[in-house]
Order: structure tokens, then C-alpha cells, then sequence
């Protein structure tokens, strides 16, 4: 999560607004690959215009891959009327590394060790509560 920290010896832009942190430092010199979210774009230090679809749009130009507007329908009603969808949907090429190491086969994780032990342990676990 990129923070709205300013850093000005190396950009003078906040971290969820610098493509400078997001792409040259964290992407490619720390070689970053997961997915990078704002801050609350609704917070104080994300301030950087009064127009809450110009934050999205800045935060993505950035880097972010999702923008966080949290409790304010009215900012989002904005981003949504002001923005095409492309400029704030996400890649979906981005949610395949939300999915870690899973495979796509949506039930390659029952075969795995943890989840039937898991299994085990609750179906032995509502067996007993039947027995009571």
C-alpha cells in the first residue's frame, strides 16, 4: 500500500502519486511483482486536488494498479460519471497475482495436504457435536 508520505529529496510527489516510487524504485529496482495499492484517496495527505476522479486517475497514472476511495459514496459517484472504465478497472493480467501459487483449477486446493486435514478436522469436529 502506497502511503501519502512525501519523500522530497527524491520526488515531490506523495509515494501513491510518484511514478518514481511505484515503478522506477519499487517495480524495477526492488523488482516488485504483487500489486500496488493507494492509500485512502478520501485521507487528507491525498489532497493534492479537490477532484476525487483526478486522484484515481493520478494514483493509476502512478503505478497503483487499485485506487482506494473508502466511505465516500458521493467521491465515488464522481469517479465513476468522470472516468471511462479503462482508466479504472483493473488489468486483469494484475488479479493473477492475487492468486499466488495456486493453479486455475478452482479445486486443485482440496488435493492439497493442508486442505484435507482441514477437511478432516471439522467434518470430525461437527461429527462429534452430532454425537453429543
Amino acid at each position: 500500500m502506497a502511503a501519502h508520505i512525501e519523500f522530497p529529496n527524491i520526488d515531490n510527489k506523495p509515494v501513491g502519486f510518484s511514478s518514481v516510487w511505484l515503478n522506477d524504485i519499487l517495480r524495477q529496482q526492488l523488482g516488485f511483482k504483487g500489486m500496488v495499492l493507494s492509500d485512502d484517496l478520501n485521507m487528507e495527505g491525498a489532497n493534492i486536488t479537490s477532484s476525487y476522479a483526478d486522484r484515481v486517475a493520478l494514483a493509476k497514472d502512478a503505478g497503483c494498479d487499485l485506487a482506494l476511495l473508502c466511505n465516500n459514496r458521493q467521491g465515488v459517484i464522481e469517479v465513476l460519471d468522470h472516468l471511462a472504465p479503462t482508466s479504472y478497472l483493473i488489468d486483469e493480467s494484475k488479479w493473477t497475482t492475487l492468486q499466488g501459487r495456486f493453479s486455475n483449477n478452482p479445486h486443485s486446493f482440496e488435493q492439497s495436504p493442508r486442505w484435507v486435514k482441514t477437511n478432516e478436522f471439522i467434518f470430525n469436529l461437527s461429527r462429534d457435536r452430532v454425537q453429543l
